[in-house]
Formats: structure tokens, C-alpha cells, sequence
């Protein structure tokens, strides 16, 4: 055993996930929009602030819904770029509202063509 733990980086605890954190993700994956609601800005902030277990946590249950919407054949993908920089914050906690940039969404088919 002790040979064992010698073989260990010393981080190798699991990481533990604060209460927001957590909160975060099970609303992620079960009621995502939930997360709008004004009494839950503290779980929809830790998400979006996110890193390590809790960012791998919440990119699987994107990538689950994600196959549930889409199907697992991505052809085309449009990047939003959602990040702080486009996130209003100015108004109350509860009115946190995405302003992506005016560029109209698009798919491709398997011939190549865009569909507008």
C-alpha cells in the first residue's frame, strides 16, 4: 500500500465540487432552464466560472444533449463565442443575458450546400 501511494502524484485527491458547483450541474442536466431563474444566480455563475472536474462535468452533460438535439454526425459547427466578454452583467444578478453577435445560423448538408 505504501509503495502504492509513493507511485501518487501528491493531487491525486478527487477534487470536491462546491455546493454551487454542484447545484450547477444537476440543474444543468435536468432543468437547464432553471438556471435563468432569480433565486438560482449563484449555481448559473459557478458554472459559467468553472474549471477542472466541474468544466469537464459540464461539458459532458453540453456533448450529452448535444447527441439527445443532434444526433452523434456533426458537419458544420458555428462557434458563438459565449464568454464574459459578451455576458451583460450591468443589470440586477438575475438578468444575466447572453448577447451573441448578429451572425445568422447556419447547417450544412452532406453536399456542401448552406442552408440558411
Amino acid at each position: 500500500m505504501d509503495e502504492l501511494r509513493r507511485q501518487l502524484p501528491a493531487d491525486a485527491a478527487p477534487e470536491r465540487l462546491d455546493a454551487d458547483v454542484r447545484e450547477g450541474l444537476r440543474l444543468a442536466e435536468s432543468d437547464p432552464a432553471a438556471l435563468l431563474d432569480e433565486g438560482r444566480t449563484a449555481a448559473a455563475m459557478a458554472l459559467m466560472t468553472c474549471d477542472g472536474a466541474a468544466l469537464d462535468g459540464l461539458a459532458g452533460i453540453a456533448d450529452a444533449r448535444r447527441g439527445e438535439v443532434v444526433g452523434e454526425d456533426i458537419t458544420y459547427v458555428v462557434n458563438r463565442d459565449i464568454n464574459f466578454s459578451n455576458i451583460d452583467t450591468a443589470g440586477p444578478p438575475a438578468s444575466l443575458r447572453f448577447q451573441c453577435p448578429p451572425v445568422p445560423a447556419r447547417a450544412v448538408r452532406a453536399d456542401d450546400d448552406f442552408l440558411d
